[in-house]
This record gives structure tokens, C-alpha cells and sequence, in this order.
């Protein structure tokens, strides 16, 4: 709305009519106006747009940064119908940007839906730490035309020798109608740093496309020094704008250079800490600038810490991107990143996670409003958490292999649970190989057991204890020690069995 007259001065959106004319349905336009974060009128960037990669269930009338339309002609089956484009543009070619609008071609396709078809869409992964619990998000979808009860669906969880370290199903069995999507979560906490598998599938009996059955996502688990920050659960959600007639499921602050959004984040209690990577679910293809903030005592954004990072356009979106930056930061640190736009007229948009509980620790910078907005202030946005993560690492620096993973240090982990009836996992590692032994004290000092006295190589180790002895007798409840011996490295903690 470049003069002001309360229109906006270049847009255009598609109509659908079933009584020839008489009355029009919009189906799709290509701008937005937000009262709650500006008075503004908004054009979505990037028009509506087909290209031949597109797959069966890909909706057709899709606009960059996660826009698509809500209504698909699907709904009008039977009906004869007509189309019409509106298209409004003013005499003013925006200093060269363009000269007026085209309708080139128009393309109407159908896919041809299986009565019964059910499959796992995507598989979301929480912020993933040894000896914390990990949530996992399952989305399962009904991409057939028949309503389905009672879907068996399953799940494995497999460490890098193909293991399974944990298994189950996605229960209570789904019922899930045509075209449905549901979600259903599983929970495991790892005391083994690895990197893990988690696969899951549906059996359907009577499915009769098994080529989305199954879905199968890898994680890292690092060791006890390294730490992943943040507030989703790994799944994009959608949401309506305010005319009930368009969704999404990312978020940017504006198209404004300078303005972007970001995340607030509390570091753990250790002395050193650095921020090793940032860890982003982008929605545009936008270049942008990775910006750290300090706290005010308030607990709001205060002063830019060192110079902006710059990050070039991503070569994917709507995925996790990692990037790293290697800052220090103090104990007990309260800090914020936000992802700036570089550039004007280009927007950097992160997912949105609707997902209960709400953290409130999600943020915009829009220059023209004030500055920093935490999105929970706003009505709208209140049940937001965009998808911005974190990695930290005790100390000054990490040692990485040729895959990026953190090569081990000699450590002794606490033992989970703590205090333990029926047993508990006793963890560590070591850096290079060595004769190695983990042994079991009473509170007198008298070894009672030996879970381990061999050669090992370098690496993560669990050994479950179940608070027997030597010779297969329970001990009694008290005090124990735990000793791990690995070379010429040594260390002691301690811990409660209790009956």
C-alpha cells in the first residue's frame, strides 16, 4: 500500500464459482496483513508456482516460505466449475522489479488415491542429551480414501552397531480418517553416546502402498559435556491467518533488512562454556546473519555480543541446517539468537512449533515497531516456539573425528537411576584403548563386584549394575562406590542402593 489509499497496490489471488459466476470462493491470494504485529499489508514473497518435481499428495499451489493454499479443488467434486485470477497492479514498476502480470499457463491433475493406504510422515526429534530424557514426534498420515481403525503401528530404536536399544508400538492403535494426519509420542532417555536410529512403521493389513510404511531418522547422542538447547519438538505446525483461508508453518519478522527472529536460551551451571553450533529449521531460502545478544536483569534482549556471523542462501529448506560458530560464553549465561535478514526484500523464516508446553522464550526484532518483541506477547503468537537450537560444550574447545562427532575424554558418568532398587547404568569413556576396569564398593571399602576388567578401545560405555554381588547375591541396601580404572586414569562416585 505504497500511497496509502488503504489497497494494496499489487496482488493477485484465484477464485473458484460453481453457479457460473454468481458467486466466487477464494481459494488463494498472495498477500497477508497482520494488525497484531504492524498495520502493514505484506505480499507473500514468491508466487504461486508448479514445477514437474512435484509428487502425488504435493499440494500444487504452494509460495515460498511454507504459504499454501488451504483449499484444494478436491472439494469440489462433481461440480462444474469456473476459475478466475484478479489480478490488481498499480503504474509504478517498483524501480524495475516488474512491468505487470502474466497468466501463462494453467494446469488442473489429479492423483489416483488408494482405498487403503497409511504410512509414517515424519518423525520429529527433541533436543537430544545423554541421561535426559529424548521425546519423539510420529506423525502418521491416511493418504487413502477409506477411514482406518485400530492402525498397528510400531517402532525401533537401533545404536550404530544395529542394536536395538529400545522398542515398542505407538499405542493406544490409531484410528485415523482419510486425509488425516495424528501424532503419536514416544520418550527414551540414552546414557550411551552414539549416534541412533529411530524407525518406525505402520501395519496396516490391508495397505496397499507400502512404499511409506516405514520411515527411519538418525540422531547423535554426545557425551555429558556437550549440550542441545532448545524449545520444540522437531515438527513444524500450521497455522491460519486470519481469514481462516491460508496456512503456514514458518515465521519471519518482516522483509525488512536487519529485522529477524530468534530464541532465548539459559546455559547450564558450568564454569566454561562455549556455544558450539546453532541448529535451524529454515523455511526460506533467504540469506541471513546469525546475531548473539546478552540479557538485560530483566530478562529481554540487551547488546549485540561481537559482529554478526553471515550465512549464505541454504542449499535446503524446511530441515534442520547446523552452523558453526564457536562463541564463549559465561556460567549461568542467559543469552539470545536471532537470524537477521541481509538483505532487503528477503525474509528468514523459522518452523513453528504449536506443540504444548509453551516456553515463551521466542522473539522478533522489527525495527519499524520498536525493536525486540517476544512473540508470547502477542495474542497470535502466543503458542509459538520457533524452531532455533544450540549446541554447547564445557571448556574452551572439543576435539571432532572425521565425522564431526566428539572423540571421547576419560569420564566417569553418574549412574541413572540414582538412588536405585532394581538396578541402575553405570556410563563412561575413554580416549584411546586401554585395560579398563569398572568396579563395585561397600561403604567399608570391600569390592563386592566387578562389571568390567578387559581391553577396550577408545569410546562410550554402559554397564548395568542390579545390585547383586560377585557371586549372584542381592546386597543389602546402603552406600556404594564405583570405581573406573583405564590405563593410568582413575575415578571414584558414589551411589544408594535402596529396598
Amino acid at each position: 500500500d505504497g500511497n496509502g489509499d488503504g489497497y494494496l497496490d499489487d496482488f493477485f489471488s484465484v477464485w473458484v464459482s460453481t453457479d457460473t459466476g454468481r458467486t466466487w470462493t477464494r481459494l488463494l491470494y498472495d498477500y497477508q496483513r497482520e494488525p497484531s504485529m504492524a498495520d502493514n499489508w505484506y505480499l507473500i514473497m514468491g508466487d504461486s508456482i508448479y514445477t514437474s518435481t512435484l509428487t502425488p499428495y504435493t499440494e500444487i499451489l504452494r509460495i515460498s516460505g511454507g504459504f499454501t493454499s488451504s483449499t484444494e479443488l478436491s472439494s469440489y467434486a462433481g461440480n462444474k466449475i469456473m476459475l478466475k485470477w484478479q489480478i490488481r497492479c498499480d503504474e509504478n514498476d517498483d524501480g524495475g522489479v516488474g512491468t505487470g502480470f502474466w497468466l501463462d499457463d494453467v494446469l488442473i491433475y489429479y492423483t489416483v488415491a488408494k482405498h487403503n493406504d497409511v504410512g509414517v510422515a515424519e518423525i520429529g526429534v527433541s533436543p537430544a542429551n545423554i541421561n535426559q530424557n529424548v521425546q519423539f514426534t510420529v506423525v502418521l498420515a491416511n493418504y487413502g480414501i477409506d477411514n482406518q481403525a485400530d492402525v498397528q503401528s510400531l517402532f525401533r530404536i537401533y545404536n550404530s552397531s544395529g542394536t536395538v536399544v529400545h522398542s515398542g508400538g505407538l499405542t493406544p492403535w490409531p484410528s485415523i480418517n482419510a486425509g488425516q494426519r495424528i501424532t503419536r509420542t514416544i520418550t527414551w532417555r540414552p546414557t550411551v553416546p552414539d549416534t541412533y536410529t529411530i524407525k518406525c512403521w505402520t501395519g496396516l493389513l490391508t495397505d496397499e502402498d507400502r512404499s511409506n510404511d516405514t520411515l527411519a531418522v538418525r540422531f547423535t547422542i554426545h557425551s555429558v559435556n556437550v549440550f542441545e538447547l532448545g524449545f520444540d519438538d522437531g515438527v513444524t505446525d500450521t497455522m491460519l491467518d486470519t481469514t481462516g483461508t491460508v496456512s503456514w508453518r514458518f515465521l519471519g519478522a518482516s522483509d525488512v533488512a536487519g529485522d529477524g527472529v530468534g530464541v532465548k536460551f539459559v546455559a547450564p551451571s558450568y564454569d566454561s562454556l562455549t556455544i558450539w553450533k546453532v541448529k535451524a529449521y529454515l523455511g526460506s531460502m533467504a540469506p541471513f546473519d546469525i546475531q548473539f545478544y546478552s540479557a538485560t536483569p530483566s530478562g529481554e534482549p540487551g547488546s549485540a555480543i561481537g559482529s554478526p556471523i553471515p550465512v549464505a542462501a541454504p542449499a535446503g529448506i524446511e530441515r534442520f541446517s547446523e552452523y558453526l560458530v564457536n562463541r564463549p560464553i559465561g556460567r549461568d549465561a542467559t543469552f539470545f539468537i536471532l537470524l537477521l535478514n541481509a538483505n532487503e526484500g528477503q525474509m528468514v523464516s523459522l518452523g513453528m512449533d504449536r506443540t504444548l508446553p509453551h516456553d515463551g522464550n521466542s522473539w522478533a526484532y522489527v525495527a519499524s515497531m520498536g525493536g525486540f518483541i517476544n512473540l508470547s506477547s502477542i495474542t497470535r503468537y502466543a503458542d509459538v516456539d520457533l524452531m532455533l537450537r544450540v549446541y554447547l560444550f564445557t571448556g574452551t574447545s572439543v576435539t571432532l573425528d572425521e565425522e564431526g562427532k566428539v572423540i571421547p575424554k576419560f569420564e566417569l558418568h553418574s549412574n541413572y537411576p540414582n538412588p536405585f532398587n532394581l538396578g541402575t547404568t553405570i556410563s563412561f569413556s575413554i580416549p584411546q584403548k586401554a585395560q579398563t576396569k569398572l568396579e563395585i564398593f561397600n561403604s567399608l571399602g570391600e569390592r563386592v563386584a566387578t562389571l568390567l576388567d578387559e581391553e577396550k578401545e577408545a569410546g562410550y560405555y554402559a554397564f548395568r549394575f542390579s545390585g547383586v554381588d560377585k557371586n549372584g547375591k542381592p546386597l543389602p541396601s546402603g552406600l556404594y562406590f564405583y570405581k573406573l580404572t583405564s590405563g593410568n586414569s582413575q575415578a571414584v562416585k558414589s551411589m544408594i542402593l535402596m529396598k
